[in-house]
């Protein structure tokens, strides 16, 4: 009995954290210069931007990117993603 009230209030607490931490959003992307881009993920509830991203283009396909030295490149994150792929 014991085992089956657990059970019964982890699936209870699973399903009650799922819903609160889904989130409708909308993506907006604006242009900055030729091939990069700022990608804003805005809550279509309260309208205000979620996360922003920067973003360039290499081979038609967009990955995160940074602002350095002048130029604009990969982030880490950006070029672990271009090296898997």
């Amino acid at each position: 009995m014991y085992i089956l009230r657990s059970v019964i209030l982890f699936l209870f607490i699973s399903i009650l954290t799922i819903g609160a931490s889904f989130e409708n959003y909308k993506t907006e992307r604006v242009k900055i210069s030729e091939g990069v881009i700022i990608e804003k993920k805005i809550s279509a509830k309260t309208g205000k931007v979620i996360s922003e991203e920067y973003k360039v283009l290499i081979n038609g396909i967009y990955w995160d990117a940074q602002f350095k030295d002048g130029k604009w490149g990969l982030s880490m994150m950006g070029q672990e993603a271009f090296d898997e792929f």
